[in-house]
Protein backbone atom coordinates (compact mmCIF):
# COMPACT_ATOMS: atom_id res chain seq x y z
CA UNK A 1 0.00 0.00 0.00
CA UNK A 2 1.32 3.45 -0.95
CA UNK A 3 2.59 5.51 1.98
CA UNK A 4 1.09 8.99 1.65
CA UNK A 5 3.40 10.27 4.41
CA UNK A 6 6.97 9.36 3.35
CA UNK A 7 8.53 12.21 5.35
CA UNK A 8 6.76 11.17 8.57
CA UNK A 9 5.14 14.57 9.07
CA UNK A 10 2.54 14.75 11.82
CA UNK A 11 0.38 16.84 9.48
CA UNK A 12 -0.19 13.75 7.33
CA UNK A 13 -0.06 11.16 10.12
CA UNK A 14 -3.54 9.72 10.51
CA UNK A 15 -2.45 8.13 13.80
CA UNK A 16 -1.07 11.32 15.33
CA UNK A 17 -2.34 12.15 18.82
CA UNK A 18 -3.88 15.48 17.82
CA UNK A 19 -6.27 15.43 20.79
CA UNK A 20 -3.31 15.41 23.18
CA UNK A 21 -1.23 17.93 21.23
CA UNK A 22 -0.56 21.23 22.97
CA UNK A 23 -0.65 23.00 19.61
CA UNK A 24 -4.17 21.93 18.79
CA UNK A 25 -6.06 25.06 17.79
CA UNK A 26 -2.88 27.13 17.78
CA UNK A 27 -1.71 25.99 14.34
CA UNK A 28 -3.61 25.03 11.22
CA UNK A 29 -1.61 21.83 10.86
CA UNK A 30 -4.28 19.50 9.45
CA UNK A 31 -6.19 19.73 6.20
CA UNK A 32 -9.63 21.19 6.90
CA UNK A 33 -12.22 21.85 4.22
CA UNK A 34 -13.77 24.62 6.32
CA UNK A 35 -10.49 26.54 6.49
CA UNK A 36 -9.99 26.14 2.74
CA UNK A 37 -13.52 27.39 2.11
CA UNK A 38 -12.96 30.38 4.40
CA UNK A 39 -9.77 31.28 2.51
CA UNK A 40 -11.52 31.08 -0.87
CA UNK A 41 -14.47 33.16 0.36
CA UNK A 42 -12.04 35.75 1.69
CA UNK A 43 -10.29 35.94 -1.69
CA UNK A 44 -13.47 36.02 -3.78
CA UNK A 45 -14.27 39.79 -3.50
CA UNK A 46 -10.80 40.78 -4.71
CA UNK A 47 -10.87 38.21 -7.50
CA UNK A 48 -14.25 39.47 -8.71
CA UNK A 49 -13.29 43.16 -8.57
CA UNK A 50 -9.98 42.47 -10.30
CA UNK A 51 -11.22 40.62 -13.33
CA UNK A 52 -14.46 42.60 -13.64
CA UNK A 53 -12.51 45.87 -13.56
CA UNK A 54 -9.96 44.81 -16.17
CA UNK A 55 -12.69 43.35 -18.38
CA UNK A 56 -14.44 46.70 -18.12
CA UNK A 57 -11.26 48.52 -19.10
CA UNK A 58 -11.00 46.23 -22.12
CA UNK A 59 -14.63 46.88 -23.04
CA UNK A 60 -14.46 50.66 -22.92
CA UNK A 61 -10.91 51.30 -24.17
CA UNK A 62 -9.93 48.21 -26.16
CA UNK A 63 -6.88 47.77 -23.90
CA UNK A 64 -7.10 43.99 -23.67
CA UNK A 65 -3.47 43.44 -22.72
CA UNK A 66 -4.01 44.33 -19.04
CA UNK A 67 -6.30 41.37 -18.57
CA UNK A 68 -4.16 39.08 -20.75
CA UNK A 69 -0.92 40.00 -18.97
CA UNK A 70 -2.45 39.57 -15.52
CA UNK A 71 -4.04 36.26 -16.45
CA UNK A 72 -0.70 34.99 -17.78
CA UNK A 73 1.03 36.13 -14.60
CA UNK A 74 -1.52 34.36 -12.39
CA UNK A 75 -1.11 31.11 -14.31
CA UNK A 76 2.70 31.31 -14.17
CA UNK A 77 2.81 32.37 -10.54
CA UNK A 78 0.19 30.17 -8.91
CA UNK A 79 0.70 27.06 -11.04
CA UNK A 80 4.49 27.02 -11.31
CA UNK A 81 6.55 29.71 -9.54
CA UNK A 82 4.79 30.12 -6.19
CA UNK A 83 4.47 26.35 -5.89
CA UNK A 84 8.26 26.10 -6.02
CA UNK A 85 9.38 29.10 -3.96
CA UNK A 86 6.66 28.93 -1.29
CA UNK A 87 4.46 25.84 -1.31
CA UNK A 88 7.23 23.25 -1.72
CA UNK A 89 8.55 24.26 1.72
CA UNK A 90 5.21 23.67 3.43
CA UNK A 91 4.40 20.46 5.35
CA UNK A 92 1.16 20.16 3.37
CA UNK A 93 3.32 19.71 0.27
CA UNK A 94 5.05 16.72 1.93
CA UNK A 95 2.16 14.37 1.19
CA UNK A 96 2.98 11.72 -1.41
CA UNK A 97 0.47 12.93 -3.97
CA UNK A 98 0.71 14.56 -7.38
CA UNK A 99 -2.04 16.98 -6.33
CA UNK A 100 -1.50 19.54 -3.58
CA UNK A 101 -3.95 19.28 -0.70
CA UNK A 102 -3.64 22.40 1.43
CA UNK A 103 -5.56 25.32 2.92
CA UNK A 104 -4.93 27.80 0.09
CA UNK A 105 -3.59 26.54 -3.27
CA UNK A 106 -5.57 23.35 -3.04
CA UNK A 107 -5.79 21.24 -6.18
CA UNK A 108 -2.64 22.46 -7.95
CA UNK A 109 -0.53 19.82 -9.72
CA UNK A 110 2.78 19.29 -7.91
CA UNK A 111 5.70 19.65 -10.31
CA UNK A 112 8.48 20.08 -7.75
CA UNK A 113 9.78 17.85 -4.96
CA UNK A 114 9.18 18.62 -1.29
CA UNK A 115 11.74 20.99 0.29
CA UNK A 116 11.68 20.68 4.12
CA UNK A 117 14.27 23.44 4.54
CA UNK A 118 13.14 27.08 5.02
CA UNK A 119 12.81 29.48 2.10
CA UNK A 120 16.01 31.25 1.12
CA UNK A 121 16.43 34.98 0.60
CA UNK A 122 15.83 34.83 -3.15
CA UNK A 123 12.59 32.94 -2.64
CA UNK A 124 11.30 35.30 0.04
CA UNK A 125 12.19 38.40 -1.99
CA UNK A 126 10.66 36.96 -5.15
CA UNK A 127 7.48 36.11 -3.28
CA UNK A 128 7.10 39.63 -1.88
CA UNK A 129 7.67 41.19 -5.32
CA UNK A 130 5.09 38.85 -6.88
CA UNK A 131 2.57 39.55 -4.11
CA UNK A 132 2.96 43.30 -4.65
CA UNK A 133 2.45 42.89 -8.40
CA UNK A 134 -0.52 40.59 -7.78
CA UNK A 135 -2.21 43.11 -5.53
CA UNK A 136 -1.40 46.41 -7.25
CA UNK A 137 -1.43 45.64 -10.98
CA UNK A 138 -5.26 45.47 -11.11
CA UNK A 139 -5.42 48.87 -9.38
CA UNK A 140 -3.00 50.25 -11.98
CA UNK A 141 -5.06 48.76 -14.82
CA UNK A 142 -8.30 50.18 -13.44
CA UNK A 143 -6.62 53.55 -12.96
CA UNK A 144 -5.95 53.54 -16.69
CA UNK A 145 -9.68 53.07 -17.14
CA UNK A 146 -10.31 56.16 -14.98
CA UNK A 147 -7.87 58.18 -17.08
CA UNK A 148 -9.42 56.96 -20.33
CA UNK A 149 -12.95 57.85 -19.23
CA UNK A 150 -11.76 61.25 -18.00
CA UNK A 151 -10.07 61.93 -21.34
CA UNK A 152 -13.26 60.90 -23.15
CA UNK A 153 -15.72 62.40 -20.68
CA UNK A 154 -17.98 63.85 -23.36
CA UNK A 155 -18.52 60.38 -24.81
CA UNK A 156 -19.04 58.41 -21.58
CA UNK A 157 -20.21 60.89 -18.97
CA UNK A 158 -20.19 61.07 -15.19
CA UNK A 159 -21.90 57.77 -14.44
CA UNK A 160 -19.30 55.69 -16.29
CA UNK A 161 -16.44 57.62 -14.69
CA UNK A 162 -17.83 57.24 -11.17
CA UNK A 163 -18.44 53.54 -11.81
CA UNK A 164 -14.81 53.04 -12.82
CA UNK A 165 -13.61 54.98 -9.79
CA UNK A 166 -15.83 52.79 -7.63
CA UNK A 167 -14.53 49.48 -9.00
CA UNK A 168 -10.94 50.74 -8.64
CA UNK A 169 -11.54 51.72 -5.02
CA UNK A 170 -13.24 48.38 -4.36
CA UNK A 171 -10.29 46.52 -5.88
CA UNK A 172 -7.85 48.37 -3.63
CA UNK A 173 -10.03 47.94 -0.54
CA UNK A 174 -10.56 44.21 -1.08
CA UNK A 175 -6.87 43.42 -1.58
CA UNK A 176 -5.97 45.41 1.56
CA UNK A 177 -8.72 43.62 3.48
CA UNK A 178 -7.54 40.25 2.16
CA UNK A 179 -3.98 40.71 3.37
CA UNK A 180 -4.97 42.30 6.70
CA UNK A 181 -7.34 39.44 7.53
CA UNK A 182 -4.65 36.94 6.53
CA UNK A 183 -2.15 38.59 8.84
CA UNK A 184 -4.57 38.65 11.77
CA UNK A 185 -6.33 35.29 11.49
CA UNK A 186 -4.41 33.01 9.11
CA UNK A 187 -0.68 33.78 9.14
CA UNK A 188 -0.27 33.39 12.95
CA UNK A 189 -1.45 29.77 12.63
CA UNK A 190 0.15 28.83 9.29
CA UNK A 191 2.71 26.01 9.27
CA UNK A 192 4.64 27.32 6.27
CA UNK A 193 6.89 29.00 8.82
CA UNK A 194 9.52 30.56 6.54
CA UNK A 195 7.01 32.50 4.45
CA UNK A 196 7.79 36.23 4.87
CA UNK A 197 4.14 36.80 5.88
CA UNK A 198 4.13 34.05 8.50
CA UNK A 199 3.37 35.20 12.05
CA UNK A 200 3.48 31.90 13.96
CA UNK A 201 5.14 32.44 17.38
CA UNK A 202 8.62 30.94 17.73
CA UNK A 203 7.62 28.55 20.56
CA UNK A 204 4.92 27.10 18.28
CA UNK A 205 7.41 26.80 15.41
CA UNK A 206 9.98 25.07 17.63
CA UNK A 207 7.42 22.67 19.04
CA UNK A 208 6.18 21.70 15.58
CA UNK A 209 9.75 21.22 14.31
CA UNK A 210 10.46 19.13 17.38
CA UNK A 211 7.77 16.67 16.28
CA UNK A 212 8.94 16.47 12.67
CA UNK A 213 12.52 15.29 12.28
CA UNK A 214 12.85 15.88 8.54
CA UNK A 215 11.95 19.54 8.90
CA UNK A 216 13.88 20.01 12.14
CA UNK A 217 17.11 18.67 10.66
CA UNK A 218 16.73 20.74 7.49
CA UNK A 219 16.04 23.91 9.46
CA UNK A 220 18.96 23.35 11.83
CA UNK A 221 21.29 22.78 8.86
CA UNK A 222 20.13 26.12 7.45
CA UNK A 223 21.22 27.87 10.66
CA UNK A 224 17.93 28.03 12.56
CA UNK A 225 18.35 28.02 16.33
CA UNK A 226 15.92 25.78 18.20
CA UNK A 227 15.23 26.82 21.78
CA UNK A 228 15.69 24.07 24.32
Amino acid sequence: MKDKNPHHLCTWDDQADCAGCSEQGRLHCKWDRRLLTAFLVLFLPFGFCTFFGMALVWKISGAWWYLAAYGAFCIFFFVFFEIRILCSHCPFYGEDSRILHCLANHGIFKVWRYHPEPMNRFERTSLIVCFIFFGLFPVFANSYGIWYLSANYDSYGQVALLGMIGITAATLLTIITFFVVLQIYVCPKCINFSCPLNKAPKPEVDEYLGRNAVMREAWVRSGYQLEE
